[in-house]
């Protein structure tokens, strides 16, 4: 009887603690997928922000000679104002 017992609170003790690892893991996972699913859209949110900062520097190479002249210009303006006064 007493061995019946001990059996028993054997197979109960096993399979609570397969069934509490069991959780744990599932839960585990659960929690990794919902990471990965955020770092996939930080990911995309990146990859536009990238691809407005290259097309900004794209622009940018296009309009330096663009703004150098006029930056240029105003400066030769403000020197002969200075120069005339």
């Amino acid at each position: 009887m007493i061995g019946t017992l001990q059996i028993v609170a054997v197979i109960i003790g096993v399979v609570t603690g397969v069934g509490g690892f069991l959780f744990w893991h599932f839960s585990a996972i659960g929690k990794v997928k919902e990471e990965v699913q955020q770092l996939k859209l930080e990911m995309k949110e990146l990859e536009k922000k990238d691809a407005l900062q290259q097309q900004t520097l794209d622009q940018f190479q296009n309009f330096y000679p663009l703004i150098k002249d006029i930056f240029g210009k105003l400066l030769e303006n403000k020197n002969i104002e200075i120069n005339e006064k």
